[in-house]
């Protein structure tokens, strides 16, 4: 009993192991199979690419069309082979499942019956008992063996179906393999036959070219050219005109195109010139739009300021005259006496309209005076020390009425001037200093008390161990400082 029953065990185990090559004789034919359809995706994309243009004929066009087609057939084929091949393997797997379900369960309950007979015969039970037991483990056994061949008919039936799906799947595989060379033996013929009509596609360009390099035919060598001449009478009567053409040999070939440049370059320096031409009438324009502008500019300013020294010469100088004259390039007043200040831009104007030959005609300027008392009018080189001191202390506020400065530093200029005319520049000063809308300011250096008195502050500077220092001091103190230094001038010109 106890051998029938590990025999029946046993032969589970190697129902079992059986299973187990299957199983991985499946997984292998699956890897296969999977490298298989990655291969057939491949030729199917390659397949993809239109070969039915691109220079081929129609015989192969339709060759070409004739392998995708079967190809395509054969890829159809190929797809129903795997879903067939993916049924029975299904079925497979759940007969599989059942068998070591079944085996398992089987072989549990040998083991179970086999300990409980060991147990029962070690305990000394009956026969009867043991006659019992022994049959119901042979009916387990026939039982597990019947299941068992019905699986193993089940297993060959799908090795059968495996097989036969395989040899169908290898004949594919080849059909497709086929297709695949027969399609790159077209590609092969079509890349050479697309090499073959680049090459004649270079040659037609090339004599297309050189016909056009050649240029038209006259009408009398057209209508010598027998259209029906072969191509070796046309050869010859070439080589006959190029020796006939030795004779021009010394003659300048290149005439033709150097003539071309040549006039090229010459439309070029004409656009230059004419670029040019133009910049210069602008810049001569702008040249005489600024000359007008100059001497407008220099009348303006000409006309303000003699004005103002008019002005100022008969404050400083009461019941006296003064004006300044314009001396032309030829050393003559520009102005007329009668209206010195009065110029004429339409007359002074050059022919071409601009001021640049009025700014051109003036040389300098000239100051006419005439002091109290009557007389007759002096130049500057007529007059005294203090009268030139005058005249030049009218330019200056004459100018700075005209275009004023922030600020003035006069040194001693009342040191040649009377008492009247002191007194004068100091109101002048003072007057300047407070105008209305922020006056000038002035500093002065004086030994004379009109400035002094009419300025609002005031510095007195000394002189000690030749350093000289600046101290505020007060008008009373700065006026009998002044005192003090005339009574030592008075005394120095009594010695």
């Amino acid at each position: 009993i106890d051998v029938e029953a590990v025999a029946g065990a046993r032969r589970g185990a190697g129902a079992a192991d059986a299973l187990a090559q299957k199983r991985r004789a499946l997984s292998e034919v699956d890897e296969a199979l999977e490298a298989d359809e990655a291969q057939l995706q491949a030729n199917e994309r390659e397949a993809a690419t239109d070969l039915a243009s691109g220079g081929l004929t129609s015989e192969e066009q339709r060759r070409v069309v004739t392998l995708q087609r079967e190809q395509q057939d054969a890829a159809s084929d190929l797809d129903a082979a795997q879903a067939r091949r993916a049924d029975v393997h299904a079925r497979k797997v759940r007969l599989e499942s059942r068998l070591h379900d079944d085996l398992s369960r089987a072989a549990s309950t040998l083991e179970a019956e086999v300990e409980r007979l060991t147990a029962a015969a070690d305990a000394g039970r009956g026969g009867a008992e043991h006659l019992e037991a022994l049959e119901r483990a042979r009916r387990t056994a026939d039982e597990c063996e019947a299941r068992t061949a019905q699986h193993d008919a089940q297993l060959e039936a799908l090795d059968e179906d495996e097989g036969r799906l395989s040899a169908e799947l290898e004949e594919l595989r080849t059909q497709a393999g086929k297709a695949a060379a027969a399609q790159a033996d077209e590609a092969k013929q079509l890349d050479k036959l697309l090499t073959r009509r680049n090459v004649l596609s270079a040659k037609l360009d090339e004599h297309s070219a050189a016909i056009r390099a050649l240029g038209s035919l006259p009408r009398d060598v057209a209508a010598v050219v027998d259209p029906a001449m072969s191509s070796r009478a046309l050869l010859d009567q070439v080589d006959k005109i190029n020796k006939q053409l030795k004779k021009y040999s010394h003659v300048n070939k290149k005439a033709l195109s150097q003539y071309a440049n040549f006039a090229e370059q010459r439309e070029q320096l004409l656009e230059r010139k004419e670029a040019v031409d133009t910049g210069a009438d602008s810049i001569r324009e702008l040249i005489k739009h600024l000359d007008a502008q100059k001497a407008a500019a220099l009348e303006r300013t000409f006309k303000d300021v003699a004005q103002h020294f008019e002005d100022v010469f008969q404050e400083l100088v009461p019941g006296g005259e003064g004006r300044l004259v314009m001396i032309s390039a030829a050393g003559e007043d520009a102005a007329a006496p009668s209206d010195p200040m009065e110029v004429d831009g339409d007359e002074d104007a050059g022919p071409d309209g601009g001021g640049g030959a009025q700014s051109q005609r003036y040389s300098g300027v000239s100051i006419q005076v005439r002091f109290a008392g009557g007389g007759d009018t002096q130049s500057m080189q007529q007059l005294s020390g203090g009268q030139k001191t005058m005249v030049a202390l009218c330019l200056i506020f004459a100018i700075q009425r005209s275009d004023p400065a922030p600020f003035y530093l006069f040194d001693e200029i009342d040191a040649n001037l009377d008492a009247a005319h002191r007194d004068a520049v100091a109101r002048m000063v003072h007057r300047q200093a407070n105008q209305e809308g922020g006056g000038t300011q002035f500093i002065t250096t004086t030994f004379r008390p009109e400035l002094v008195q009419s300025a609002d502050k005031h510095y007195g500077v000394t002189a000690r161990n030749k350093m000289s220092t600046i101290t505020p001091i007060t008008m009373d103190r700065a006026l009998s400082i002044i005192k003090e230094e005339q009574s030592v001038e008075q005394q120095r010109a009594r010695k």
